[in-house]
This record gives structure tokens, sequence and C-alpha cells, in this order.
């Protein structure tokens, strides 16, 4: 590895933490030409192949080892971390770095930092969709409703159903069974005829 290589990755790496220090999301495609010039290799040209359906067709970015869904191998290769197994070891990825291990630590942190903002994106949209009940609620001590910040009362079930992902389904206890059915499976206060 030449100095001007390590000195090219170390360059890369300060932008990358740069772009990941903003309070505001930078979109992929930016991070790219911010950071790392493009790849001249493209995966539909090296390997001949003609799958214009192919997320990976003329794409500008030039890295199919980070597109999801790509057709490799007449396969649809699914969410980019289940495929980056198979893209290391892939003709394309392999011409890509070409034996330069300056090439090849780059692209790995590219890789790295693509698989993070993937995860951190995916856990932001769990974080939308994951509602948490927390702190005190006051409920009544009789009748079982829970009080709103706007001092409402509602219905225990329609509180927590409304305020988490929590879905209810019923049926009565072992100690409510008896209160509610004989053992015969009548209603107790049916008067037999």
């Amino acid at each position: 590895m030449d100095e001007s290589s390590v000195q090219s990755v170390i360059d890369n790496l300060r932008a990358m933490i740069e772009l990941s220090n903003l309070e505001k999301e930078v979109p992929w495609q930016q991070w790219i030409e911010s950071t790392v010039h493009k790849r001249e290799i493209r995966c539909w040209e090296k390997t001949n192949c003609g799958k214009t359906t192919c997320p990976a067709y003329q794409s500008e970015c030039g890295r199919c080892w980070l597109i999801a869904g790509t057709l490799c191998a007449c396969e649809v290769t699914g969410e980019k971390a289940r495929k980056i197994e198979s893209c290391l070891k892939c003709e394309v990825f392999q011409g890509a770095i070409a034996a330069d291990p300056a090439v090849e630590l780059q692209e790995l942190l590219i890789i790295l930092v693509y698989n993070l903002r993937e995860n951190r994106r995916r856990l932001a949209e769990t974080r939308k969709e994951v509602r948490l009940l927390e702190g005190l609620l006051p409920i009544c001590a009789a009748c079982k409703k829970i009080r709103d910040s706007e001092q409402r009362w509602h219905p225990l079930e329609s509180y927590i159903h409304d305020h988490s992902m929590a879905e209810f389904s019923h049926g009565l206890c072992p100690d409510c069974l008896p209160i509610y059915f004989t053992p015969e499976g009548e209603p107790p206060n049916k008067k037999t005829e």
C-alpha cells in the first residue's frame, strides 16, 4: 500500500465522520459523491447482463454490492445485509478492488457505514411504530378505568389499545369461571325447568 493510497483512505474516513456528525441525515448518494470516487466497473457491463429490471442496472453508484434486490445469478438477492457474503466473493466486487489493499479497505469501510446507516434507519422506523406506556397511570380502584392527561377516564382495555401496540382477547380466569358458569356450562342464574 503506497502512501497516497493510505492518505486517500484517511481523507475519505474523515469525510465520512464529518457527514455522520451532521444533524440532518445526508442522502446515501451524497455520501458516495462526498467521500469516494464512483466505481468505473459496472456489474451489468462486466457480466453482460441485460436485466434492465435489476435495481443495479445503470446505477450511478456503481456499487451493486450496496443495492438490495439485485438480480444476481438470475435470483433476487434480497436485503443488502443478507447478500453481502456472496457479494464479497463476486467477480464484480473482486474486480473493483483489484488486489489493492487500500481500495479493498475503503470499500469495506463503505459497506460498514452503509450497514450502520441502514440499521439506524430501520431502528428509527421501529421507534416510530412502537408506542410505549411509561410512568404512573392513574387507575380507578373500583372500575379499573384509567385517567388520561386531560382528566378523562377511559376503560382499561381501550386506553392500553390506544396507547400501545397491544391487542386483547377475552376469556375467563379459573377464579371467575364459576361466577359466570356452572360446571355444566350454564349461567348460574338460569332456572332449570
